[in-house]
């Protein structure tokens, strides 16, 4: 029985260790619960904020951003008009080239032998040309006068013996052979007469013209012989046919080519097409010689002026979108020494697609993502009460620059955040540390479309806000990351705080 009653107290004994035990757990959870609490006079500062005001422009160009490859305006794959074995190869990837600069040379050894032997049938021709237009030598033509006279002699002598034995023969002192003999000795004389008197007369009349003829135009042949022949040796040499750069080598040395095998390939980049996709519901807004902005990959945040140079009018069919090439100039890089833009570069090129009349329009960062539709906090104030913001639902339109379109009802002058506007709630009291005057893009003037739809928002300070050193700071306020960033931000801190 003892021992029931002692078993008896140490359980009761253990039952209120264990009570008190959870009443000073209790008490230190109440007494931290209430040391982690604010005091009730305690109160959240107003959150510091950057606001600008809901502008309206008289006339809106809108953009839209493509994306493309940077093309050389002219390329070229240089060959060999001539079958040859390589001599020289005179140039190397990535060379520099001027219209006319050798790229290589072929062996010329067998072409100079044809052309000198050329060269000796021309100047054959040229002299015997030359004999004939001179005419008859004097020294000839007295050398034939001379024979004339002589076969004159001759056939007066032999008429006058003919004459002679003819009566002789009448009278029987002469055989009829003898008066024979002597007849046809007169004849021939006389016939030897008439040919000196035929050459005397054709060297006196000179050479007839279609002998001069016919030896121009001998002289004339050979000399277009040997220009083919020097054109030939000429095409042992190719050049280049414009002003540019190496970008590929077809051949080496010793390589034996046939006529119309590549030697090189040259591009010419002192200005350049960037060559972009245009879906085909953008084509109808677009027209040659409209102005374009470029922005490279390489070259970020250097954008470049550029026109369409052409519409080609045949679209991909998988896309259904067109090509269109935008000429921009090049320039040379003064501390490399080499072109800036170079072929094959990604760029993005921003095209007039959309216009818009009295338009609203606010800076992008003043709109909040992340939910099902944009929001934006406009800041209400009344006299001596604390500025409070209110959360607004929006609908956005056209982009332009800086700037979007705002389509909502909200009237231009609004007071709206952007900065700090990542963690803002509705009803939440803000204080005005700077205010950001935002400029509505100028309407474009004739000849000046590309002036439009590029509004801008200049920071500067409002005289009535910010301290002195804010102020001091002007217009070189911190720059923001792009929206894309922003928005990526602003998902982080929203997971952060769920």
């Amino acid at each position: 029985m003892k021992l029931g009653i002692t078993l008896a107290m140490r359980g009761a004994a253990a039952a209120c260790w264990r009570v008190r035990r959870l009443a000073a757990v209790w008490l230190s959870l109440s007494v931290w619960a209430a040391a982690s609490q604010p005091p009730a006079h305690a109160q959240v500062p107003p959150a510091p904020v950057v606001v600008a005001r809901v502008v309206e422009a008289a006339y809106v160009l809108a953009e839209e951003s493509f994306v493309g490859t940077v093309e050389p305006t002219r390329r070229a794959l240089v060959g060999s008009a001539v079958d040859g074995r390589v001599a020289e190869l005179l140039v190397r990837e990535g060379d520099h080239v001027s219209a006319g600069k050798p790229l290589a040379r072929l062996q010329t050894t067998a072409i100079e032998i044809q052309i000198a032997a050329a060269r000796a049938v021309q100047a054959e021709a040229e002299q015997k040309l030359a004999e004939l237009e001179a005419g008859t030598r004097p020294e000839e033509l007295a050398e034939a006068e001379a024979r004339r006279a002589g076969a004159e002699a001759r056939l007066r002598y032999a008429k006058a013996r003919a004459e002679r034995t003819r009566q002789l023969r009448q009278r029987n002192s002469a055989s009829i052979e003898q008066e024979q003999e002597d007849a046809a000795a007169a004849e021939e004389a006389e016939a030897a007469w008439k040919q000196a008197d035929a050459t005397y007369r054709l060297l006196l009349a000179g050479p007839r013209a279609e002998q001069i003829e016919q030896a121009r135009a001998a002289a004339a042949a050979a000399a277009e012989e040997v220009k083919r022949l020097a054109d030939q040796l000429a095409k042992h040499t190719i050049i280049s046919p414009f002003e540019g750069y190496v970008v590929q080598e077809l051949t080496e040395e010793g390589q034996w080519i046939r006529q119309g095998e590549l030697v090189a390939e040259v591009v010419e980049i002192s200005q350049l097409d960037v060559v972009v996709s245009v879906p085909e519901h953008f084509i109808p807004r677009l027209s040659l010689g409209q102005p374009a902005q470029v922005e490279l990959e390489a070259w970020p945040g250097e954008p470049l002026r550029g026109v369409i140079q052409a519409l080609v009018p045949q679209a991909d069919q998988a896309s259904r979108s067109f090509p269109v090439k935008i000429r921009v100039s090049n320039s040379v890089d003064p501390q490399r020494g080499l072109p800036r833009l170079m072929p094959g570069m990604f760029a993005r090129a921003a095209l007039a697609v959309a216009e818009r009349h009295h338009a609203r329009l606010i800076p992008k960062d003043a709109l909040v993502l992340g939910g099902p539709q944009p929001h934006l906090f406009v800041v209400t104030a009344r006299r001596g009460a604390p500025a409070r913001v209110r959360q607004v639902t929006v609908d956005v339109g056209l982009a332009v620059g800086e700037l979007i379109e705002l389509r909502s009802e909200l009237k231009a002058g609004t007071q709206i955040v952007v900065e700090g506007n990542e963690r803002l709630r509705d009803g939440q009291e803000v204080e005005i540390v700077r205010q950001i005057e935002v400029q509505p893009p100028a309407a474009p003037q004739q000849g000046t479309a590309d002036a439009a739809g590029r509004g801008s928002a200049a920071k500067a300070d409002s005289p009535a806000d910010g301290t002195p050193a804010e102020k001091q700071q002007g217009v070189a306020a911190r720059a923001k990351p792009p929206a894309s960033a922003r928005r990526a931000q602003q998902r982080r801190e929203g997971e952060v705080e769920r």
